[in-house]
């Protein structure tokens, strides 16, 4: 994946920041030497623990092929089923939470009593769009295949690390939102059909 001179300066940038000591994943992936190079799939904090060890090693002598035999492989701490797993029950949980909303269960009570007032019907499609939105963005998600593209794995990455430790904050969960519709289209998944949400779990 990276050469031995690439690596020695990834791990230089490591060393600059390395006297700061332990850290949450969420403070590694600010840190380039993270953000930048640890491969999708690997742990912030085994990937800092590789150029640690490295760090401790002579690698006058060692050619390309040693140390990448060294480094964590792509998917060893989760691969792409077990990511798939978790980020799949993360939208789960956040349309579940916005289907037990107080604004929208109201909504629904008020146009249970009232069936013919259009406008209450109304009231309730509107305020179950943005649920019906990441209903259909996680039937398209259950169709991706791994990224090819390196780079937008390895961010869409970071991005499950930080919402796996921090939570779904809004601008992690659409900035991995963005990157994960830009790979749709990459791989050419369409939108579902209305049917095929009515039965999603």
């Amino acid at each position: 994946m990276f050469s031995k001179m690439e690596i020695l300066a990834i791990q230089r940038e490591w060393q600059a920041a390395a006297d700061q000591g332990d850290w949450d994943w969420d403070v590694l992936i600010a840190q380039d030497w993270v953000r930048k190079y640890c491969p999708p799939g690997v742990a912030p904090d085994h990937w800092a623990a590789f150029l640690e060890e490295l760090d401790q090693m002579d690698t006058e002598d060692m050619d390309d092929t040693e140390i990448q035999e060294m480094m964590p492989k792509p998917g060893s701490y989760k691969d792409w089923q077990e990511r798939m797993g978790d980020r799949t029950e993360s939208l789960h949980n956040q349309i579940t939470a916005l289907g037990l909303s107080d604004t929208l269960c109201h909504l629904e009570v008020e146009a249970e009593k009232d069936p013919e007032n259009r406008e209450k019907q109304q009231a309730v499609q509107e305020a179950q769009q943005p649920m019906n939105a990441l209903k259909a963005h996680l039937w398209r998600y259950r169709q991706l295949d791994e990224p090819e593209n390196l780079d937008r794995n390895r961010e869409m990455w970071m991005l499950e690390c930080l919402i796996y430790q921090m939570g779904s904050e809004e601008e992690l969960e659409q900035a991995l939102q963005t990157l994960e519709k830009a790979e749709m289209e990459t791989q050419d998944i369409a939108m579902p059909d209305p049917e095929d949400l009515e039965d999603l779990h």
